[in-house]
């Protein structure tokens, strides 16, 4: 300080550290001026000892935040109200193709690598800060330093001084372009599913019509020569006839289950909702078609109801189908005993219940019962016939038809399904 004063003549903001009397160490600011010819050394000395704790706590925490957003995997920028930077994190800056984040203060996007969409970024910072609303969740385009385009999400809010007026905005953005690509690659992966899905439909619909037509030809035929030498036949021919009947119309339930199933997976079927006759059209539908194998086994089917008729309304065909697949498992299920189909009516609801005498089933297998191909004996050892289909449809159909299915079951006892229907 002494050269300078001699060198100069004076000494303007110099800044010192003093030991005082008490052995503190106070920080001083000093301005001093030597007139030589009157040997007269002039000056102030201010202690900046409280000003400087509050500067040194101040970069600390400018220091502490600059570490944050520099950690934080998002990039983070923001600029005045002009739209010009006046800052952003390291990870922001290196997409911008520099080093240091200080480069980009008082740039615009003009001069940067996405210039190419300067305007775009633009106009949603403009909107921001004319509206004093954030944008959120904004996917858009960013041209990088060596030439490729990424996808951001951006978001954008005001940026306010310390009593709240606006004076800018400011940003954050990830980079998504990976998860399109993804999102891209699934959705082409659920493309190609579904088509090969329509495909596969297509393909049971048709291999179900092949099988259909030549196997209703060959039980027709069956039938005509049965009823023409039906007198003729022999009790081991008659078992024959009935033999080929009973495979082909197993052929045809088999074929018809298949391709609903699809349908339904795939989403293909058309449902057609239409006032029915519960008790003329569907049970009697069903009872009608069971009456020979139910007679055949020596069971007692007894239909009860509270009432001469329920009106429903529903897809007919699933409706039927449920009945039928739920009857199909009590007639096969059943060795002795009864099948009860009971419909009761009331203010609030419509109940039908299909119960049975027969094998039951495991409180383990009815937490699982509906899977399709779900059958609780399996392997070639199982005493019974069956793919697994028809319960998996069922609750499908019901769904479909906004029925609620409950069933209660007891091994060696038998089995009860209640069917609950909307009021029409």
């Amino acid at each position: 300080m002494v050269k300078m004063l001699e060198a100069e003549g004076h000494v303007t903001d110099l800044e010192f550290r003093l030991l005082t009397k008490q052995g503190e160490v106070r920080r001083c600011i000093a301005s001093l001026r030597l007139y030589r010819d009157k040997g007269i050394l002039e000056g102030s000395v201010q202690d900046i000892t409280g000003r400087k704790l509050n500067e040194d706590k101040l970069r600390e925490s400018q220091l502490i935040l600059e570490g944050i957003i520099n950690a934080i995997p998002v990039r983070v920028f923001w600029k005045d109200k002009n739209l010009i930077y006046l800052g952003c994190n390291k990870i922001f800056a290196e997409d911008a193709g520099f080093n240091d984040p200080k480069e980009i203060i008082g740039k615009d996007d003009f001069q940067m690598t996405w210039s190419d969409q300067a305007e775009l970024y633009r106009g949603d910072d403009r909107s921001v800060i004319e509206s004093n609303k954030s944008k959120l969740l904004i996917e858009e385009p960013q041209t990088t330093p060596d030439g490729n385009t990424i996808t951001l999400l951006t978001n954008k809010i005001p940026l306010r001084n310390s009593i709240g007026e606006i004076t800018g905005m400011i940003g954050t953005y990830i980079d998504i372009t990976e998860l399109k690509h993804k999102e891209k690659e699934l959705l082409e992966a659920k493309e190609r599913a579904e088509q090969s899905d329509k495909l596969k439909s297509e393909f049971l619909a048709q291999m179900s019509h092949e099988i259909r037509s030549p196997m209703n030809a060959i039980l027709s035929f069956s039938n005509i020569i049965k009823e023409d030498i039906n007198e003729k036949l022999t009790q081991d021919q008659l078992k024959y006839f009935n033999g080929i009947e009973s495979a082909g119309q197993r052929l045809i339930r088999t074929v018809d289950l298949i391709l609903n199933t699809s349908e339904m997976h795939v989403g293909t079927y058309q449902p057609y909702f239409n006032r029915i006759k519960l008790i003329g059209e569907v049970i009697e539908s069903v009872k009608h078609d069971y009456t020979k194998q139910i007679n055949e086994k020596g069971l007692i089917l007894n239909i009860v109801s509270n009432v001469p008729e329920v009106i429903i309304v529903g897809d007919k065909y699933s409706v039927l189908q449920i009945f039928m697949n739920l009857i199909d498992n009590a007639v096969k299920y059943t060795s002795e005993g009864s099948i009860i189909i009971k419909v009761d009516k009331n203010k609030d609801e419509i109940k039908v219940i299909i119960e049975d005498t027969g094998i039951g089933m495991s409180e383990e297998f009815m937490t699982r019962m509906y899977e399709p191909f779900r059958q609780e004996e399996r392997g070639y050892s199982r005493r019974f016939e069956g793919n697994g289909l028809g319960l998996s449809l069922v609750k499908k159909y019901c769904e479909l038809n906004r029925i609620t299915i409950e069933v209660e079951s007891k091994k060696d006892i038998g089995t009860k399904f209640t069917l609950t229907f909307n009021r029409t």
